[in-house]
């Protein structure tokens, strides 16, 4: 072989393997601009009757605002002790933001979750003006921590079931509050999935009547606000639609006192079937 042609397959070696060693690098460089892996989830169609595809991603944000007060000091020159200690009014919210194939039913779904976690009507208040409320907070006595997370409980191509759970601790209260807000959209119109959209007219008191069954043998027949059996029973309205069943929270005190927490129970989907009217959200056995 000649000096020329060793010297001409060196160079196309080379420009080879700088080629190689540049695309490895951009793909290092564009996997760390990529969002967290828990912060994008991409819905799976294992149940698509409606014979489309939703596209479902979700994306999470974190937003925080702070403000801290010096403590208050005692009036009393001879006391050591201050009157209050230092205290930081905080506001943290977790904002999930769903994207679809459809941007109409993406911006209604993020709207009604936004309305959700401020508390206001729809387009009243962004969620920067939201957080940012904590800054105008004035009264030491009435400053608070509040963290507000959603969160995808479960999905399809047909439906979407989030939760949206608030942690309040008032400034000298005796314990936090904590409330769960679960919601189900119908992600091929973008409404509010309601029980009557799952079950036949006529539904409500043989639902009662399964899931008290289920909640006593789950939680005990001690500590709650009713009396099994004689119609006293709760059916929560709190109800998230998931592959195993139906799964429902009651919130502090809505069932029993704080001590008693936020149960929650989940009836199968089986145990349901009688109850049920074709839905496109879950497919029965």
């Amino acid at each position: 072989m000649s000096l020329f042609n060793l010297n001409f397959f060196k160079v196309v070696f080379c420009v080879a393997l700088l080629t190689a060693c540049s695309s490895n690098t951009n793909n290092s460089s564009e996997g760390k601009q990529k969002e967290p892996k828990n912060n994008l989830v991409v819905a799976k169609s294992y149940n698509n009757k409606l014979g489309f595809e939703s596209g479902l991603k979700i994306k999470y944000k974190k937003y925080s605002a702070e403000k801290c007060f010096d403590p208050i000091p005692s009036e009393d020159e001879e006391d050591e002790f201050q009157e209050t200690d230092p205290f930081c009014a905080r506001r943290e919210v977790t904002l999930m933001r769903v994207y679809l194939t459809d941007n109409d039913i993406s911006d209604k779904i993020n709207a009604a979750i936004l309305k959700s976690v401020t508390n206001q009507d729809k387009g009243a208040l962004n969620i920067n003006s939201f957080v940012d409320e904590v800054y105008e907070e004035e009264d030491y006595n009435e400053a608070c921590e509040e963290e507000i997370t959603c969160e995808a409980l479960d999905f399809n191509e047909a439906f979407l079931s989030i939760s949206i759970t608030s942690y309040i601790y008032m400034n000298g209260a005796a314990h936090p509050s904590n409330q769960v807000q679960i919601q189900n959209f119908d992600l091929q119109t973008g409404e509010i999935i309601n029980m009557r959209d799952l079950f036949n007219t006529g539904y409500k008191e043989k639902l009662k009547r399964i899931v008290e069954r289920e909640f006593i043998k789950e939680h005990g027949y001690e500590s709650w606000d009713f009396t099994p059996r004689n119609g006293s029973f709760k059916l929560s309205e709190n109800f998230s639609i998931g592959k195993k069943g139906l799964s429902f929270v009651y919130n502090e005190y809505e069932i029993g006192c704080y001590a008693a927490g936020a149960p929650e129970l989940t009836i199968n989907w089986k145990d349901l079937r009688p109850l049920m009217k074709e839905n496109p959200y879950i497919e029965l056995e």
